[in-house]
């Protein structure tokens, strides 16, 4: 982990020419570049917070600066060898100022995309009542096997006494059998329709269903408690609403101006040779 801390953030990192250079906050020479504690300070600052708390302490900054070090050391014997000058050099450049070109031409371009407005994030809103309304949440967990005899195997020793927990880890092939098969709280329009319609016939008096065949297999399922939600106040989701419109707004501008590109742009496919 402290290796890929240090890799990822000197992978740009450049020195300074000497005369440039506070001879107090010299920390390293290498060749003609110099690097200073403003070097290092600006490398750490570019980190989230958590990540910032490991230079926190200096071996862990003098471990930075080493990887700095090894980076110029590789970087000007690169230069001497003339790699700057190679093909390959060259092909990795015009691949990465292409790039470079397409990502600020679209940032560009979608960023005069409106802002959201309220009306919209309500409209939103009110035809998506069923992410946002009240809903019924079930806790359930079930038991997946592959064949229906074995299904059969596992109700038998579940009528016998076994508990469904145990039975889960010793049997099911799903990977919630580490939890005794619990899938924690979940709700009806996440699960295909023949899970969902058995484990919403469960109640407190009958709470495990017979054998249910889906796509995945053979389930026994078992209700463990069902709790009612809320509805989300509009103001409660507001944010999440308007940043997912303002996202679609902008995915919808760049396939508009793609669609308009090849309109304006003549294309040829030879797919035959492919």
């Amino acid at each position: 982990m402290k290796k890929i801390i240090l890799l990822s953030i000197i992978a740009v990192t450049a020195g300074c020419f000497e005369a440039s250079v506070d001879p107090s906050k010299v920390v390293a020479k290498v060749g003609s570049h110099v690097y200073s504690t403003d070097d290092v300070t600006a490398k750490i600052n570019e980190l989230d917070p958590q990540l910032k708390e490991y230079f926190d302490k200096k071996e862990n900054k003098v471990r930075l600066l080493d990887q700095l070090i090894d980076q110029e050391v590789m970087y000007q014997l690169a230069k001497k060898e003339g790699i700057d000058r190679t093909n390959d050099y060259k092909k990795i450049l015009a691949d990465m100022e292409r790039q470079a070109v397409v990502n600020i031409y679209i940032e560009k371009q979608v960023n005069d995309v409106a802002e959201v407005t309220r009306s919209e994030v309500e409209a939103f809103y009110n035809e998506n009542q069923d992410q946002f309304g009240s809903y019924e949440s079930r806790n359930v967990s079930h038991i997946l096997v592959k064949t229906k005899p074995e299904a059969e195997k596992v109700q038998k020793e579940l009528k016998a006494g076994s508990s469904f927990a145990s039975l889960a880890k010793k049997y099911s092939i799903d990977p919630s059998n580490n939890q005794g098969g619990e899938l924690g709280w979940i709700r009806k329009n996440q699960l295909v329709p023949e899970f969902a319609d058995a484990a919403y016939k469960l109640t407190n008096r009958a709470p495990v269903s017979g054998i249910v065949q889906t796509q995945y297999g053979f389930h026994l399922i078992q209700l463990n408690d069902v709790k009612q939600m809320p509805e989300q106040p509009l103001d409660s989701v507001y944010g999440a609403i308007s940043e997912q419109l303002l996202s679609q707004k902008k995915r919808d501008k760049v396939q508009n101006l793609l669609t308009k590109g090849k309109e304006s742009i003549k294309i040829e496919r030879f797919v035959d040779n492919l």
